[in-house]
């Protein structure tokens, strides 16, 4: 189990559980196929690359705390259900992991379509922003942060799933559209991580210069399209003129 977190929001198996709901949630489907015709996992499943196996009943007790304190509805029947979905994946991905080589595994996964998955798990919860708590389960920033030193594809290495060894390379043109989703992105994902609540005017007082170029970079680094921060300032002659289109309008 990895122990260098830098934030507390969540612990390292509530962190991880989440990552693997989410999984489960994308991958619906195949894994009920998969588990039709193969029978249910009769063992623990490893969350993580050399980690501590874990049964359905183990997660269960992980998660159940974290679904009552979002305040959600049924929360032993539904922590019940997310821990047996939970080792399905788990175990789809290590059968399915087995039979590829140098190949990414059918489980693989972008930031972009992590994150739109677990925001579309959030609205089927029905849970919004709340105040002074992070919710989960976490984005794939966190998870890259905590599990990944930052990288995504080293952050689902870890957890078991194998990727493809290269992106794709070239210069790209960033619409001005582009930059404010950017920009827009990264302002939510600061609010989120602070617990407060997200404005589309409202910009966090960490959204400067040098945490923007460290995010791009991740996401970069797990192969998502974003745009550099020097481009941004370049194009806008300053940060803070930037800033003020993304988040003010214009007039």
């Amino acid at each position: 189990m990895f122990t260098s977190y830098r934030t507390p929001a969540f612990s390292p198996d509530e962190l991880i559980a989440g990552f693997w709901l989410v999984l489960a949630y994308v991958h619906a489907g195949k894994v009920a196929e998969y588990v039709a015709n193969n029978g249910e996992p009769t063992e623990a499943v490893l969350l993580t690359e050399g980690g501590t196996p874990h049964t359905w009943h183990e997660i269960d007790d992980i998660v159940e705390p974290v679904i009552r304190h979002h305040g959600l509805e049924h929360p032993d029947e539904l922590a019940e259900k997310i821990a047996q979905n939970i080792v399905r994946t788990v175990w789809w991905v290590t059968q399915t992991n087995d039979k590829v080589s140098g190949e990414a595994s059918q489980a693989s996964i972008s930031v972009a379509d992590f994150d739109r998955a677990r925001s579309a798990l959030l609205e089927a919860w029905n849970v919004g922003s709340i105040a002074g708590m992070a919710l989960w389960p976490p984005t794939a920033r966190t998870v890259a942060t905590r599990v990944g030193d930052g990288r995504w594809n080293t952050a689902l290495s870890r957890l078991g799933i194998a990727t493809y060894s290269g992106r794709r390379v070239g210069a790209t043109r960033f619409s001005d559209e582009d930059i404010m989703k950017a920009l827009q992105k990264f302002n939510d994902e600061l609010h989120e991580e602070s617990g407060e609540e997200s404005s589309s005017s409202q910009v966090s007082d960490r959204l400067t210069y040098q945490n923007y170029c460290e995010w791009a970079s991740e996401q970069r680094a797990a192969g998502e399209r974003i745009v550099s921060g020097a481009t941004i300032r370049q194009r806008y002659r300053s940060w803070k003129k930037a800033l003020h289109k993304a988040f003010e309008q214009e007039g």
